[in-house]
């Protein structure tokens, strides 16, 4: 399995990017962190590559796909891994909305019932009434604003190491 080393204030860690595990140096297996990981379907690579930096950021751990298609078949081969979707509504192939139904409508649980937060600049999906009634749990708005995402992944997912040992108010001050 590929990994990477992250190098922090307590330390060197490493990450291993399948499982999202987080495995201090010297520590045994039993002391690994593993971390809140969130699937961010996004299909404009700027996005992509902005949210992905804000949630490492936060502490969390990132799987991206291009479209609603490739969230389908993720998410088919291991919902478990995923505390929250963040999902672009509009998208090529299958849409945000179209890929949101079917995960409520036709896959079973784990992955039917994970929170997904739609990501978009559309001010209709705002309101509740709106994206409740098309199986969302909550709106991001674009441009994503880092104390917004902390707030939804705060609400909708366990906070990844990095936020548990500094505190996300230290985060968002830095």
């Amino acid at each position: 399995m590929s990994g990477a080393e992250i190098d922090g204030e307590g330390g060197t860690a490493r990450r291993d990017s399948a499982s999202a595990r987080l495995t201090a140096r010297g520590t045994s297996d039993a002391e690994e962190i593993v971390m809140a990981k969130v699937l961010i379907v996004e299909d404009d690579y700027l996005s992509r590559f902005l949210m992905q930096e804000l949630c490492g950021t936060l502490g969390f751990a990132c799987e991206i796909v291009a479209n609603g298609q490739q969230c389908l078949d993720r998410l088919r081969s291991g919902a478990a891994d995923f505390a929250v979707i963040l999902m672009d509504l509009h998208m090529p192939r299958i849409s945000g909305l179209d890929a949101t139904a079917s995960i409520r409508n036709d896959l079973e649980s784990p992955a039917r019932d994970i929170p997904i937060v739609a990501v978009t600049a559309d001010r209709h999906w705002y309101e509740p009434e709106h994206y409740e009634a098309a199986g969302l749990s909550a709106v991001l708005p674009k441009p994503v604003e880092l104390s917004e995402l902390s707030a939804i992944l705060q609400k909708y997912a366990s906070p990844g190491p990095l936020a548990a040992e500094r505190g996300m108010d230290a985060i968002l001050a830095s």
